[in-house]
């Protein structure tokens, strides 16, 4: 018998980890809300009293390419629910991918979030390659770390969380858009490099060195992807590109990232058995569409599709 919560039908688990478990759905009512939809269910310590006002809140950002919740609880079950878009998260990338991808990865995320985060909030955006995902035409997309919905107060990152922020947010001190810039620049780095540019034995050692170290040195770099990473990464807040469309146009300018067209071509070549494991469960349950618009959508990000 398949669960349900609120109106939607839970028909397959795709992760669980400390902070809750996101399922793929179905609404009861498919005809006039066709899926498919990915819940997450809040495990009990992040169900706050406040809850209810921080997703209604959440609720009301709606933007481009950015993960839009379309359903919420607080009780009985504190539950968050998306739109599925079809596609993979770069997390499924190899450990480091050409620069020109990187480059086009990260411009699109950049132009994404100079727009979300006025709205969303500086220091709710501890974003990693989990959280981008690349659709079958070459569309980025993003989606957001859930836990952050209910905002700093509720939902205080671990040392983990806080090695995709940056050493203004880690110390406790306010951010900005310039501290979106370092997140850009710490993906821009993990993508090219496949690593942390702070890498460390632990995450307190990592922590100290994104607060007082320069970081790692690119093994393949080029002097354009030097000044940009240097600026990006930059420890003084003030050194860096004043905001996330800033850093996008330095990318575009210096670092000739591939076209949105080769980008879906690269990304449907390498994962097309996922693609056809994707259809495959769509085609499990009729009603869901492979096709769905980006606009406004929300993904989940785990790529956990595959058939047991």
């Amino acid at each position: 018998m398949s669960l349900r919560v609120g109106d939607f039908v839970l028909h397959r688990p795709l992760h669980e980890g400390s902070s809750g478990r996101y399922d793929l759905a179905t609404h009861v009512d498919e005809r006039r809300r066709p899926g498919p939809f990915v819940v997450f269910r809040f495990t009990d310590h992040l169900a706050s009293s406040n809850l209810a006002d921080a997703l209604s809140r959440r609720a009301e950002v709606v933007l481009p390419r950015v993960s839009k919740v379309v359903a919420h609880a607080a009780a009985p079950v504190p539950f968050a629910a998306f739109e599925y878009v079809a596609g993979v998260s770069a997390k499924r990338l190899p450990s480091e991918v050409t620069l020109p991808t990187a480059a086009r990865i990260v411009a699109e995320v950049a132009r994404i979030l100079d727009e979300a985060a006025p709205r969303i909030g500086y220091d709710a955006l501890d974003i990693d390659v989990g959280n981008v995902r690349l659709g079958w035409d070459g569309t980025v997309a993003l989606t957001l770390p859930v836990t952050r919905l209910l905002g700093p107060a509720d939902s205080t990152p671990t040392l983990d969380a806080r090695a995709n922020t940056s050493p203004e947010s880690v110390r406790g001190t306010t951010a900005d858009a310039r501290s979106v810039v370092f997140t850009l620049g710490l993906l821009l780095y993990r993508l090219v490099e496949g690593r942390h540019p702070f890498s460390a034995p632990t995450p307190m050692e990592m922590f100290l060195r994104m607060t007082e170290d320069r970081p790692d040195p690119v093994a393949h770099a080029s002097p354009e992807l030097d000044a940009v990473l240097a600026r990006a990464l930059a420890r003084d807040p003030d050194r860096r590109y004043a905001r996330p469309r800033s850093l996008a146009e330095s990318i575009e300018g210096q670092l000739d990232p591939i076209e949105t067209g080769a980008l879906g071509v690269e990304v449907s070549n390498r994962f097309a058995s996922a693609r056809r494991d994707e259809q495959n469960l769509f085609d499990d349950f009729g009603s869901f569409s492979t096709e769905p618009d980006l606009e406004g959508s929300t993904l989940h990000d785990e790529d956990t599709l595959r058939p047991d």
